[in-house]
């Protein structure tokens, strides 16, 4: 489901995905955390201003911890758990 290359970048395998789960799903495989960088790279979403969006939304949403003054981006509790229903619900595998 996801691709980490040894360059350090990683792909969601499932482009069908809607971004903001895409999103969630890097965060949930990068520990501690993602910069918001590497996420714009590794989603290649041609609107890098509706990248940061998204994930001030999740921040909002309380899915992630997004800290603008550092750029770091972490997977919360109730992130967590919108991954586990995406898994099950889309019969997702391969999360690494």
């Amino acid at each position: 489901m996801i691709l980490s290359g040894s360059d350090g970048i990683k792909r969601v395998l499932r482009p069908e995905l809607k971004l903001h789960e895409q999103i969630l799903l890097l965060v949930a495989s990068s520990v501690p955390d993602a910069g918001v960088d590497e996420l714009i790279e590794w989603v290649e979403y041609g609107d890098t201003k509706y990248v940061r969006r998204t994930i001030r939304n999740l921040h909002v949403k309380r899915q992630v911890e997004f800290t603008e003054k550092t750029g770091r981006v972490r997977i919360l509790p109730p992130g967590t758990k919108a991954v586990q229903d995406l898994n099950r619900n889309k019969n997702l595998t391969g999360i690494s």
